[in-house]
Parts: structure tokens; C-alpha cells; sequence
């Protein structure tokens, strides 16, 4: 049956952010399906996006009425999709406009709510402002979902957080985050990067990211101390490398900085790695779309376990993990597989079963609709209801 979706989010392209790309990755793969795909996003104006309808209005208290008329002009039968995190619909972390309409609403709408993220942490010695952050946080959370008929969560201990500190009921259900790139790249052209970044016996070590505060912190020692060629991609790429080179001018002739690149673009580059490091503070996880890009496109890929860390990626095998948020163990694998083509052919086949039977947007265009999955990721609930 060909379905209806009203997708809200708070960004959208050519908006940045993980958030935003996921959006249109998933918009895109439903409409694909054959569904009726609007995004209601922030802005002005409506527009098509590759069969998607995007729809521009704002999620303030002055604006939110506004996103009520576009989704009483849809089909009865609609299904709304909240794409969420804290900070995603405006008021510095502070919006309660979404959570209090959505909850007026929520006898008239089927309510599905994906969190990407769920609160700022409370916990005891931290400053007292993130303190109220954090119980802000919780307040806008506990009343999404009690909203929703179902929550998707991007890493099971979101599910955990709903169930323990937000008295969720609803069904939770574990969806993990696709790449945000093409999976597949002409292997010409990868080849053809390759040859202007590299010579033929020299390994390539590539990382994907926005080289945010906390990841940058984590990446520097290790790409100062990495002895081969190191390509960055994405958006930050060129100041982080800057930074470093400042710091360690003898770097600077193995430093490649690509930026923030069209999707296929960035592709190619990963793909034109030996290798890719991609460290976490909290662990790798299946939130992670950078993570993703790699392991979408068959690339070996260095991470890190941490609190957040799922059990399925020492299960499958499918990247080289490291534990810890230790610098020099991250360092150590990686330098180590630079130089092992034999262990990079087979975790190069690992990531691509892994990616291709658990994670692709087909898999997650299924959880969205509510179909079972054909994998042993859980498509039904993942953290009992109390006392079930």
C-alpha cells in the first residue's frame, strides 16, 4: 500500500549536519519505495528534492501553527516522522513548542519519533546550567515519547535512556544509521585519486568527519603520529590540518586536506584510502553515518570501542577495534594495517557484509515502515516495557 509520510526535522539540504543528510537519505528511499514523501523543514518556500516534497516552515511558538496546515492538506491516512535530537528544532536546546503541539495533536496523528540523540547527561558535579539543560532535555523527550506509538532509536542505549529516565511505554526499536554518501564509486575514478594523493607503494590513510571538538581532540595524536600519508575529508578538514601543521610543520607534506566535498567526491576519496581511522570519545556506534561511509564502500576502517559501543562490531569482525579512546592504540592498528594488505581484503569484506545485511537504507527504509527486517538486528522492541 502506498503510504504517506510528513517528515519533520530541523534541517534538511542543503542545510548541513548528519541529521539533515539522513533526512533526505531515508525521504528519498521511502519515496523510491513508492511512498508520498513531504519533509516539513525550517525555512521558507516548497520545493521537490527527487520525488520528495519539501515544505519550509518554522518550529517556534510563533511558527508552529504553520506546520499543522501543511500536514491537514495531506492524505488522512499521513504518518508523521520526527527526525529528533535536542538541538535540532532551534531555541538553543530549549524548544518545548515541538513536544507540547505534537502532544495536542497526538489523537489526530501516528507518531513515529527517530532519535539520533536524546538529552544532555545530568549528572552529579557538573556545572549547574547543563544540569537544567539536561532536565530540560528530559522533559521535551518524556513528552515525544509518550506522543509517539513508536520510537526508533540510532544505538540501543537511547532505547535504555527512554525506558529508565523517561518512562517511555511505545515500542523501541533499533535503526541503524546509513552512510550519507554513495555506496559504490566508479573504481576508475577512485583509482585515479588515488594516483594524484599517493604514490602506488605508499599507504593512504583516510578520515571522514566535521572535525568537531571532541573527535578532534581524540584525532590529533594519532594523525601526528601515523607514519604514512593521511587524507582528511569533509567539512573542517582544511582548519584542522592547519592547526596541526602550526603545531608540527614536519607533517605538513603528508597532510592532505580534501574539505567538505559533493557526495560523490568524498566517496571516491574513501574510497581511494588503504585504510580509514575513525575515532570516537563514547565508541563507535551505529549512530555514527561517518563510520558508515566507510564501511559502505567496503573500506578497511580503524575505530574504537567506548560506553556506547554495540556488541555487534567485535561479533562481526568487520573493523579493526581498538579499546578504548586510547590515542596510541588506535595509532598502533592503524599503522600496523597500513602495512597487512591480507588483513585489510578481509576486513574489507567483512564491512561490506556487515553494512550490506544490517545497516543499508534498505534496512532502514523496512524499520521506518514497520516491516520486519530479514536480519537478526531487532525489529521489534529492544528494551522491554517495565515489567514485561
Amino acid at each position: 500500500m502506498r503510504r504517506c509520510w510528513a517528515i519533520l526535522t530541523g534541517s534538511y539540504p542543503p542545510a548541513p549536519g548528519g541529521v539533515s543528510d539522513y533526512t533526505r537519505v531515508v525521504a528519498r528511499a521511502l519515496a523510491a519505495a513508492g511512498d508520498e514523501v513531504h519533509v516539513i523543514t525550517a525555512g521558507a518556500g516548497c520545493e521537490d528534492d527527487g520525488g520528495v516534497r519539501v515544505h519550509r516552515a518554522g518550529f517556534a511558538v510563533s511558527e508552529i501553527a504553520r506546520v499543522g496546515e501543511i500536514l491537514d492538506r495531506l492524505p488522512g491516512h499521513r504518518e508523521v516522522l520526527v527526525q529528533y535530537t535536542p538541538y535540532a528544532f532551534g531555541a538553543s536546546g530549549f524548544n518545548l513548542a515541538l513536544p507540547v503541539w505534537l502532544a495536542a495533536r497526538s489523537r489526530r496523528e501516528r507518531v513515529t519519533v527517530m532519535f539520533h540523540e536524546v538529552m544532555y547527561p545530568v549528572r552529579q558535579g557538573q556545572p549547574l546550567a547543563h544540569n537544567l539543560l539536561g532536565r530540560a532535555h528530559r522533559l521535551m523527550t518524556s513528552m515525544l515519547v509518550r506522543s509517539a506509538r513508536r520510537a526508533l532509536v540510532a544505538t540501543p542505549r537511547w532505547g535504555q535512556i527512554l525506558r529508565e529516565s523517561c518512562g517511555a511505554t511505545c515500542p523501541i526499536i533499533w535503526a541503524p544509521v546509513p552512510s550519507n554518501l554513495p555506496t559504490a564509486v566508479d573504481p576508475d575514478r577512485a583509482a585515479e585519486t588515488r594516483s594524484r594523493l599517493a604514490a602506488r607503494d605508499e599507504p593512504l590513510v583516510g578520515h571522514f568527519g566535521t572535525y568537531g571538538r571532541w573527535i578532534s581532540e581524540m584525532l590529533r595524536p594519532i594523525v601526528l603520529g601515523l607514519r604514512h600519508r593521511t587524507l582528511l575529508v569533509g567539512r573542517g578538514s582544511h582548519d584542522f590540518r592547519a592547526r596541526l601543521v602550526a603545531r608540527e610543520p614536519s607533517v605538513a607534506d603528508r597532510l592532505i586536506a580534501a574539505g567538505e566535498l559533493e557526495p560523490a567526491a568524498a566517496a571516491e576519496h574513501l574510497a581511494a584510502c588503504d585504510l580509514i581511522v575513525q575515532p570516537y570519545p563514547d565508541g563507535v556506534t551505529t549512530r555514527r553515518s561517518s563510520v558508515m561511509a566507510g564501511l559502505a564502500l567496503g573500506a578497511p576502517v580503524v575505530t574504537n570501542a567506548g560506553e556506547l559501543t554495540e556488541p555487534l562490531w567485535a561479533a562481526s569482525g568487520a573493523v579493526a577495534l581498538a579499546r578504548g579512546a586510547d590515542a596510541s592504540s588506535i595509532m598502533r592498528l592503524a599503522d600496523a594495517l597500513a602495512v597487512d594488505a591480507a588483513r585489510r581484503a578481509e576486513l574489507s569484506r567483512r564491512a561490506g557484509a556487515l553494512y550490506r545485511d544490517r545497516v543499508d537504507v534498505a534496512h532502514a527504509v523496512r524499520i521506518v515502515r514497520g516491516a520486519p527486517c530479514d536480519t537478526d538486528l531487532p525489529s521489534s522492541p529492544i528494551i522491554p516495557r517495565r515489567g514485561g
